[in-house]
């Protein structure tokens, strides 16, 4: 296998990589949203759970601009990839 061909394999694999990544990341913006719906009813109850619904809040941004990275970067590893694979090539 030539040093191009294996580049390429590096850039697909990085690309596989970020696709687990995304399942990783759109599970644990599901729990999010789970344990959300569960703590508005708690705050219903107790002004004290407002805090955690912010913070909740806080973690389901993050995490969803993570999550919107990573499928950015399998898309690109997956179609296209010929920045990475220059970045690989290069001496």
């Amino acid at each position: 296998m030539e040093k191009q061909e294996f580049a390429w394999v590096i850039v697909r694999a990085l690309g596989v990589y970020f696709v687990a990544e995304v399942f990783i990341y759109l599970y644990n913006l599901s729990a999010l949203f789970m344990s959300l719906s569960k703590l508005y009813e708690i705050a219903a109850l107790r002004e004290e759970a407002e805090v955690e619904v912010i913070r909740t809040w806080v973690d389901i941004g993050v995490i969803g601009v993570q999550f919107t990275i990573f499928i950015f970067l399998a898309y690109y590893c997956l179609r296209k990839g010929a920045f990475i694979h220059r970045l690989l090539m290069y001496k």
